[in-house]
């Protein structure tokens, strides 16, 4: 366990004087909590108007600790939590906003805060299990989806919805998003800027700018912008791009590759192609919606396509050879996620950033997130101080919005990823509409994992409708033992 624990030293820099155009939202139409005034501003770009946090004035937390547990993501340092208290002023812009943003909360709130980093995903279950059964330590955590139904389910995690002075229908909440994740209109685990760490997890589309140019395939801009990024559009371009030079039959090493992915992509791209492995029904309770036909015929279709191994390979267990050829220039689309970044910044070919496709010209585009390894923000049930830990929260997820978020943006993805203004509007579309599949944050009876089986080991698969004819009551299963915790209030 790695332990941070820092204590005001210095002035804070002074706030951000703007947020992307993206960022800008308007003052939620809530009523405001009693007893609270406007003791937090900032101005937005472009705009008179003011996002405001609704906190009391004169918060006086006399030296409260607020303890924050995250976890590692089996040691990959890009999808680690590193923006809750950095070590010191990085020299990374946004690290060091996020330095800043921790010693101004304390200033504010005359609080303290420790950032916790568990050993391992098995380790932070169990420091959450002490928290319950033995004795608090941890007053906030960073949960990883794939904790969220086992959390749950043994009680380790407080309802959102009684934290005072959290406004989940704020911009730096993310409305959409949290309303999502509701269970029965409970909020077991939002998403927000507490950390942006989830940003690193938004699925893209890598293309190949000077490869497009080349075979004369338009503007990937024009193509998205006017509606027509669609998985049949994808499929074609690939097609048309792909050139077979040994004449093997499938895309080897020395081909040029029409697409490439990673399996652990595929169920976030069914999600901006408007799948739901589970969805909500009238009452707020999951439903099984993977085996509904609309869904299964979205299924089998991109399942066919990303199979193809005539234009498009999954690069991390079907053809590993082909793994990190996007880089050389020898690929047209790469399915991957902005933890990626390093390696889009230090590419030597020309690249651009879009969202995955959508279905149909006909819908909206929805930029997604691989929800497993998404950390979303959450309260042990052991931690009954709900005012302060509100006004924690919020506080430090309103900076994050108006501080960190437009750096981390600007700085990180904008100028060193995107490269171009065109990448960057269409990094816009991907930030300002995340989905979340329930089926994969909660892993009910894993309907995620089993449509992930279809592209990584499709050899082994017996089709999408006996997949999920096989997992249908082990679903079923799953997600009544979950309604019937919620509705049983313990």
């Amino acid at each position: 366990m790695i332990q941070k624990k820092k204590r005001l030293a210095s002035a804070f820099m002074a706030v951000l004087a703007f947020v992307l155009a993206i960022l800008i939202g308007c003052q939620s139409g809530d009523k405001p909590n009693p007893n609270t005034s406007n003791v937090i501003e900032s101005n937005s770009t472009g705009t008179s108007d003011k996002l405001i946090a609704n906190i009391p004035d004169d918060v006086d937390m006399k030296g409260q600790t607020f303890t924050v547990m995250s976890a590692s993501w089996y040691g990959y340092d890009p999808l680690s939590v590193v923006d809750i208290f950095p070590e010191s002023d990085s020299e990374e812009a946004w690290e060091s906003k996020a330095y800043f943003r921790a010693i101004k909360v304390q200033e504010q709130l005359k609080c303290n805060i420790v950032h916790n980093e568990a050993a391992s995903l098995d380790d932070f279950i169990a420091r959450l299990q002490q928290d319950s059964v033995v004795e608090k330590v941890n007053d906030v955590v960073m949960i990883r989806g794939t904790h969220l139904l086992t959390a749950i389910m043994a009680d380790y995690l407080t309802d959102l919805g009684d934290l005072e002075y959290a406004d989940y229908s704020a911009p730096w909440w993310g409305e959409k998003s949290n309303d999502q994740m509701k269970i029965s209109g409970k909020l077991y685990a939002a998403y927000g800027d507490v950390s942006l760490n989830s940003l690193m997890a938004a699925q893209i589309t890598i293309y190949n700018k000077e490869m497009m140019q080349d075979l004369k395939l338009g503007s990937m801009y024009e193509i998205v912008k006017s509606g027509a990024w669609t998985v049949d559009k994808m499929f074609d371009m690939a097609k048309s791009a792909t050139n077979d030079v040994d004449m093997s039959g499938d895309v080897t090493l020395g081909d040029r590759v029409g697409a490439t992915y990673f399996a652990d992509g595929f169920v976030p791209l069914l999600n901006c192609a408007g799948v739901q492995t589970v969805s909500l029904d009238n009452d707020g309770m999951p439903r099984m919606s993977a085996n509904d036909e609309k869904m299964i015929t979205r299924i089998q279709k991109i399942t066919e396509m990303m199979n193809d191994t005539r234009y498009i390979a999954e690069v991390l267990r079907q053809k590993p050879d082909l793994n990190g050829r996007w880089s050389d220039g020898e690929v047209l689309f790469h399915l991957t996620a902005t933890h990626q970044s390093n390696s889009i910044r230090d590419c030597e070919i020309d690249v651009g950033i879009a969202p995955l496709p959508k279905y149909s010209e006909n819908e909206e585009y929805a930029g997604s997130v691989q929800s497993n390894y998404v950390s979303f923000v959450a309260v042990p049930s052991s931690n009954t101080d709900f005012k302060n830990t509100g006004i924690f929260l919020e506080l430090m997820a309103y900076l994050g919005y108006t501080d960190v978020r437009p750096e981390f943006y600007e700085r990180m993805l904008l100028r060193k990823t995107a490269r171009d203004d065109e990448s960057a509007e269409l990094l816009d579309m991907i930030y300002t509409g995340m989905v979340f599949d329930l089926g994969a944050i909660y892993g009910f009876g894993d309907v995620s994992g089993a449509l992930w089986n279809l592209v990584a080991y499709p050899a082994e698969q017996a089709g999408v409708v006996s997949t999920l004819a096989g997992i249908e009551s082990q679903v079923a299963e799953s997600i009544n033992a979950f309604i019937q915790k919620i509705k049983s209030g313990n």
